[in-house]
């Protein structure tokens, strides 16, 4: 959490950062994924995405999909009450 809040405001102030976060995102099927972000003045410049997977990381990222968009289900039922 305060590393994630000094990056943020280290790229306030014009540093290129690049962290990790929970995001919406079109890098798989589920509406958010987490995935390495470049961050700057304007707040998430860029998307890495996933980078090159094994043939047994894709099938790890595949198998979490389905509980994953299901608890994205969740949240957002949770958030439009």
């Amino acid at each position: 959490g305060a590393r994630f809040a000094v990056s943020l405001l280290e790229a306030l102030n014009g540093k290129e950062v690049i962290e990790c976060a929970f995001v919406k995102s079109d890098v798989t099927e589920a509406a958010y994924f987490s995935t390495p972000l470049v961050l700057g003045k304007n707040g998430v410049e860029k998307n890495l995405g996933l980078g090159k997977l094994s043939e047994f990381e894709q099938n790890l990222v595949k198998g979490a999909i389905a509980e994953l968009k299901s608890s994205i289900k969740k949240g957002e039922a949770f958030v439009n009450k």
